[in-house]
């Protein structure tokens, strides 16, 4: 199995590699394509513990987009009112991530999840350290599970 987890890595890096020049391309025409293009591949600024604290043992919460997000608000204040805390919420769009920005009320940060390599995951992991991950649907990333 462990080569097969290197080969996906290798094959998903290399297709990021040949793609990321057009996605950089494209994003000088959309403002919304650049903010996501930065908000996805920025882990390291966004993780940073004196701007956005992350509590680890919390809850990691991933929603595809903003629908899931909408979905899952609720199951986490009840969560939170119970004094279960909600870490960090990852979604697969900037616009889920917004929605989830505005709906956490800075309670926790609401972050576009890094493409599925290894090396970004793993920082997201280490930094978040959470106590479970919560996929709210069945959009699953090799490195994330």
């Amino acid at each position: 199995m462990p080569i097969l987890i290197f080969a996906y890595n290798v094959l998903w890096g290399l297709a990021l590699a040949l793609l990321l020049p057009a996605w950089c391309l494209a994003s000088l025409f959309s403002s919304r394509l650049r903010r996501e293009l930065v908000r996805r591949f920025d882990v390291i600024t966004t993780l940073d513990p004196s701007s956005r604290p992350l509590q680890p043992g919390g809850l990691w919460f991933h929603g595809a987009s903003a629908g899931e997000v909408v979905t899952v608000m609720p199951l986490i204040r009840r969560l939170e009112s119970s004094g279960q805390a909600c870490s960090l919420l990852t979604t697969s769009t900037l616009r889920g991530s917004e929605m989830g920005e505005r709906e956490s009320h800075g309670r926790f940060p609401s972050l576009v999840l890094p493409p599925d390599l290894y090396p970004l995951v793993r920082l997201l992991f280490e930094a978040a350290r959470p106590k479970a991950l919560i996929l709210v649907n069945s959009e699953f990333w090799l490195n994330l599970i």
